[in-house]
């Protein structure tokens, strides 16, 4: 072997989606409550913006289960806009 370890197999990483927000302020609380969902991946990707994966076995890439989640995250947050991006 050509000092190959466990630890250098890849893992395959789910397709990460991007989610940016008209106001700023609300990416701590939308980013806290994304992470209080097991299979959400979360990371900030800019000032506005957060990326995240979905994992699990889902046939659109999770993409139907986070855009509900967001959905109703958006309802009980109405003065922000959201934009789902793939």
């Amino acid at each position: 072997m050509s000092g190959e370890g466990a630890g250098s197999v890849p893992s395959p990483q789910p397709a990460a989606m991007l989610i940016r927000v008209s106001d700023p302020t609300v990416l701590p609380a939308l980013i806290g409550d994304l992470e209080q969902r097991a299979h959400y991946v979360v990371g900030q990707a800019g000032d506005d913006s957060v990326a995240v994966s979905v994992l699990g076995s889902f046939a659109d890439a999770g993409e139907l289960d986070l855009t509900l989640f967001l959905l109703a995250w958006q309802a009980a947050h109405p003065q922000t806009t959201i934009n789902l991006e793939r």
